[in-house]
């Protein structure tokens, strides 16, 4: 795990990577509230779970969405090119 602080934006305090994992953990569960969560995630797993499948997934959008930005044709806005 990431040792090092991380700004949390909603506080407005810091808090290690564990604690931010934690609260992703404790929303995922109770977001299932009533229900049986189709699998269980502690914190280690949703953290592992960002890192090995969602971060990649979300960081290729965010790069085809900037070269679509780049490309940008005369006549055309934005929104047309995405």
């Amino acid at each position: 795990m990431v040792s090092s602080a991380m700004k949390d934006s909603v506080r407005g305090i810091s808090q290690t990577s564990e604690g931010v994992w934690s609260r992703v953990s404790k929303k995922y569960l109770e977001f299932y509230e009533g229900t049986i969560p189709p699998n269980t995630r502690n914190h280690e797993s949703c953290s592992s779970r960002w890192k090995k499948h969602l971060h990649p997934s979300l960081n290729k959008w965010h790069q085809a969405l900037l070269a679509a930005a780049s490309r940008h044709e005369i006549g055309a806005n934005y929104y047309d090119e995405i």
